[in-house]
């Protein structure tokens, strides 16, 4: 189960409490929205963009890291979009199988 949410109050100033709050509050909100769901609905899609939930979780995670660690802090990241598959799928997640030994 996630935590419970809510929208970070308006009466906040402190910048960084700001954005610390926002981030949590749509970290909770994405998890909530992705709890429940099986596994082939989670990675596969149902929208013409063929962005899967998980999918659109990765994207989220890189953005997210983006933003803090090559935005903000100026650290060399080796995929800032994390796009640069060089298998093509980009933000596809593509499903693994391992198997028993």
């Amino acid at each position: 189960m996630t935590e419970p949410r809510d929208e970070p109050p308006r009466s906040l100033e402190d910048p960084k409490e700001i954005l610390l709050q926002q981030l949590r509050y749509y970290r909770a909100t994405l998890l909530a929205k992705l709890e429940g769901l099986s596994d082939d609905q989670l990675k596969n899609s149902i929208v013409p963009s063929c962005w899967s939930p998980l999918g659109l979780l990765k994207h989220l995670v890189f953005v997210e890291r983006r933003w803090m660690q090559w935005g903000f802090e100026a650290e060399e990241i080796s995929d800032p979009r994390g796009d640069e598959d060089p298998s093509g799928t980009g933000w596809l997640v593509t499903l693994t199988t391992v198997s028993p030994s």
